[in-house]
């Protein structure tokens, strides 16, 4: 169990797993949607249970010699300064929206943060890129073998600020990421320990997002007859969501008749965009759809669709469990912390996968790319006898 625990499908086969039989349930009724549909589901299912088979005695070697392991933890002013870009990124974020908003930004965050988070849909701000810097801040801060008591208390404060932002998944996006690294790094885990801690946590993580929404008005008020408390009818839509949008999605958009990854690879896109390269990528904002409760996302199987058809859809079903597993297993084996970082990344992806795709997002590029960079570097040092 204690290399199994490692491996990004299995995260996401027990989180879809889950899911999926929520959604089957029918506790509300969704529009029906196609078996075909349903097929792909179990089929995404049955990959990640097949990919966690076929990775699990390479994880579990892996795991085996991570007692012995040194692990690449960059010195504690170095964190300290990238927890400083963090903080910068949200008070650029602040700075921007202030002149938007009637009464002030903390006015808004306490009383209507829903105006806030409105904004953001017309407006951005670098300050959310440079933001990120901090989520990679916390998880390195928890990688170190004695704890440093300063960037701990540092790391709380980041996490904190993070709510400025009315985000759903940014809090739990940054506190999975950093269990995670903190999970990873410890000389000795018992795995059915910590994933039995994980299933409780994930109801705590469900807690932060229902809270949230709460927070910013999106609970579902309205939506529902007096039979159904909106705040369970709203967790079971946020629960099952995905699934209906995605199955809506094939049934009333024809597979596109090109092929152009402009969703998937929508951080890259809107680069080259920036330099005059290329057009601006499609909105990771998703139109809404009436099924006849309303709803923006569609599991992290949508923009494969969007950009490819069914045939895309299948290869992206490949990536998320196959490919997730073997680019985590070579970041591991770097025992760097930024390519730790980068590998817990790759299991948020597929945990809040049935949700939501985070393959196109901004963060997500960020956080492999430092991460492969800093795997390839402390790869070669130790070839070259430079790092022991």
């Amino acid at each position: 169990m204690n290399g199994v625990i490692f491996l990004p499908s299995l995260y996401g086969f027990v989180a879809w797993f889950v899911t999926y039989l929520v959604y089957v349930a029918s506790v509300l009724p969704w529009d029906p949607v196609g078996v075909e549909v349903h097929l792909l589901f179990i089929l995404q299912i049955g990959m990640f249970l097949s990919s966690t088979v076929v990775f699990a005695l390479l994880y579990r070697r892996a795991a085996a010699g991570r007692s012995r392991r040194v692990w690449v933890v960059p010195p504690a002013w170095m964190v300290f300064g990238l927890h400083v870009i963090g903080f910068a990124g949200i008070a650029k974020f602040v700075l921007d929206f202030s002149p938007y908003l009637e009464n002030g930004f903390l006015s808004a965050l306490m009383n209507d943060s829903s105006t806030i988070r409105a904004l953001g849909s017309s407006m951005t701000s670098v300050g959310t890129q440079i933001s990120y810097i901090g989520w990679l801040a916390i998880g390195i801060s928890v990688c170190y073998k004695r704890p440093k008591k300063v960037l701990l208390a540092v790391s709380l404060f980041q996490l904190l600020a993070n709510f400025v932002f009315i985000d759903r998944t940014r809090p739990v996006w940054i506190m999975f990421a950093a269990l995670l690294c903190f999970m990873c790094t410890r000389e000795r885990i018992d795995g059915l320990r910590v994933f039995r801690s994980f299933a409780v946590l994930g109801l705590g993580f469900v807690g932060i997002f229902v809270g949230i929404a709460v927070w910013s008005g999106k609970m579902g008020e309205g939506l529902f007859d007096s039979s159904v408390n909106p705040l369970v009818g709203s967790l079971y839509l946020y629960l099952t969501a995905g699934f209906a949008y995605f199955g809506h999605m094939l049934q009333v958009e024809p597979s596109p008749d090109y092929f152009f990854p402009e969703r998937v690879f929508a951080p890259m896109l809107t680069v080259l965009h920036s330099l005059g390269l290329s057009g601006a990528p499609p909105s990771q904002i998703l139109d809404f759809y009436e099924m006849p409760f309303p709803s923006n996302v569609g599991t992290a199987l949508e923009p494969f669709y969007r950009d490819g058809g069914i045939i895309f859809v299948l290869f992206g079903i490949l990536v998320h469990s196959f490919g997730f597993d073997f680019l985590g297993r070579w970041l591991l084996k770097s025992a760097n912390a930024a390519s730790v970082y980068a590998w817990a990344t790759l299991c948020f992806c597929n945990v809040i996968g049935f949700f939501t795709p985070k393959i196109g997002n901004f963060p997500v590029w960020l956080f492999l790319v430092i991460g492969v960079g800093a795997a390839v570097v402390s790869m070669a040092l130790r070839g070259s006898g430079g790092a022991r």
